[in-house]
């Protein structure tokens, strides 16, 4: 019975759903009309989200010039001058003379205009102004963190409300400029910038994909990465870092054109060639881990080019990140006057580096020829350094250690052979703390040697022990005669400074023992010129003694 009389009641029932449905449909209908005939409503009210949402995503005041608004074919606005302010003097950080955004449409209606949420923001052919400061620092190290100018303004939403869903850049063009270089230098770095972000704000999960041309005239760079959650700020001690995962691919970088983005001490090493990279970076327990490949191809050091390989990898605390260490494995360096493998690591602070090198050939005037030119003011002295000043100050701030071994190593006349070394940099004081080598047919030990290379004609202190070395060859060698034939053994220390042989022969001091085994003068006659004079010596003293 109780069961016939709740099948009696269902048809009502039904009548009340339909009419309640109606209702709302009406509603919502009444509403999108409303909202259809007064799109201003709809501008103003995205003007003021977007504007927040953008500040707070990027670091920076962001202001439209003009909003319009749109319903169809999906709700959102086209925004026109879209402007991140730079700060103080500094140039915009983003600009773009046209945009578009669309918005969550139920989350509008349902607060009847009080919730809205931005969705999609794309800017067409931006320009991105990165500046490094005289200090050192970048303008875009505020993105995600809100800029001092909106301290004020009262935030409304929650943090995924002052969010963008997704940003896309097209067409863009990045420009750096560096205040750290005298008077300030802006290049163009990439073009052709196209970048895809999803979960843009404080909080949320940032992910994102980027093409650029980079020192290239099309498209040569790709990476994806991922951020999560986006940091609003530097995390405060003890608390977590985000968990990042990039891919980066970059292929024939122009080194001519990237000089500008290298340290100003390294811009005068390197004057052209093309550089590829490959690089991957993932988050473990808290670190941030490293690893890629690296190629060059027609590298110029000054003039010289050369072509190398190198793997890399790192570990970076990033509350700790000024004491990273970089290792560098499978290393390889050929060109003129070199030819060069092994593996290194630097450390960032305080600088040390480490190395393990070996290969067939070290030209050491290549070398030297590779360092950059002396400062006008330095180059208008009478005396020419070894090296420049700049390069002896940053070798007193470093230091190295390392073992070396070549099969010829040379500085102009003098070269050696077969070289096994360990040396190590300390104070700018270069100390070879085990060394040996073939000279000129014989062995020599040189542990012990200094070279102070802070001076600007280095100074320097040899330490050798001599075994069966080959004179006539040494000879000609250093003068250009094989005045002595012999086999020459003994201990030497000799001081001196500077690396010129043909200025420094004549004031070097020091001293040591000599032994010659068949030794012969082969210059002059030496009993021929010794029997005269002996004679005459004999015969005054005969005369003497009668």
């Amino acid at each position: 019975m109780k069961q016939d009389a709740r099948n009696r009641k269902d048809p009502s029932r039904h009548r009340a759903l339909k009419v309640a449905l109606g209702v709302v449909s009406m509603a919502l209908v009444l509403v999108v009309g409303v909202l259809a005939l007064n799109p201003s409503w709809l501008a103003q009210r995205l003007r003021g989200q977007v504007e927040t949402a953008a500040t707070r995503a990027l670091g920076h005041k962001v202001t439209l010039e003009k909003l319009d608004a749109q319903w169809f074919p999906k709700p959102g606005a086209t925004m026109t001058n879209f402007r991140a302010e730079g700060e103080g003097d500094e140039p915009p950080f983003l600009e773009a003379s046209r945009a578009t955004a669309t918005v969550r449409l139920w989350p509008f209606i349902r607060s009847l205009g009080k919730d809205v949420r931005v969705g999609a923001v794309k800017l067409e052919e931006p320009r991105v102004n990165l500046v490094r400061r005289a200090d050192g620092t970048w303008n875009y190290e505020s993105v995600g963190s809100a800029p001092g100018s909106s301290s004020g303004e009262s935030g409304t939403g929650a943090s995924t409300e002052a969010s963008i869903e997704s940003l896309r850049i097209q067409d863009g063009v990045v420009q750096v400029t560096d205040r750290q270089a005298a008077g300030g230098t802006a290049v163009a770095a990439l073009r052709d910038l196209d970048v895809d972000l999803k979960h843009v704000g404080p909080g949320l999960p940032l992910e994102g994909s980027m093409k650029a041309a980079v020192a290239a005239s099309k498209q040569n760079v790709e990476a994806d990465f991922k951020v999560d959650p986006l940091p609003t700020g530097k995390p405060a001690p003890g608390q977590p870092w985000p968990t990042v995962t990039m891919k980066l691919r970059g292929r024939d970088f122009s080194v001519s054109e990237i000089r500008d983005f290298l340290p100003p001490s390294a811009t005068a090493y390197f004057t052209g060639g093309l550089v590829d990279v490959d690089a991957e970076v993932k988050t473990d327990q808290g670190q941030y881990v490293l690893t890629g490949h690296g190629a060059a191809k027609g590298l110029k050091l000054r003039g010289d080019p050369a072509s190398g390989s190198f793997d890399f990898n790192s570990r970076i605390d990033p509350a700790n990140a000024k004491a990273a260490k970089v290792n560098f494995t499978r290393l390889a360096l050929a060109g003129p006057g070199v030819d060069l493998g092994g593996t290194a690591s630097v450390q960032m602070g305080p600088p040390r580096v480490r190395f393990a090198l070996e290969g067939k050939e070290l030209d050491l005037q290549h070398l030297l020829g590779a360092l950059p030119n002396e400062p006008k003011k330095e180059a208008s002295s009478n005396t020419t350094t070894a090296l420049p000043a700049t390069v002896r100050a940053r070798l007193g701030k470093v230091e190295v250690d390392g073992t070396l071994k070549l099969a010829s190593l040379r500085h102009g006349t003098l070269q050696a052979t077969n070289v096994d070394a360990e040396a190590k940099l300390d104070d700018g004081v270069l100390l070879i703390e085990r060394g040996g080598a073939t000279v000129y047919g014989g062995r020599a030990d040189l542990t012990g040697t200094k070279v102070d290379l802070t001076k600007s004609q280095p100074a320097w202190t040899l330490k050798a022990n001599l075994d069966g070395m080959n004179t006539a060859q040494a000879f000609q060698a250093l003068s250009g005669q094989s005045s002595l034939q012999g086999l020459a053994s003994g201990e030497l220390q000799l001081n001196g400074s500077g690396l010129d042989w043909t200025q420094v022969r004549d004031r070097v001091t020091g001293g040591g023992s000599v032994r010659l085994r068949d030794g012969a003068l082969t210059t002059a006659d030496l009993g021929g010129a010794l029997a005269p004079a002996l004679s005459q010596g004999l015969s005054a003293l005969g005369q003497k003694g009668a």
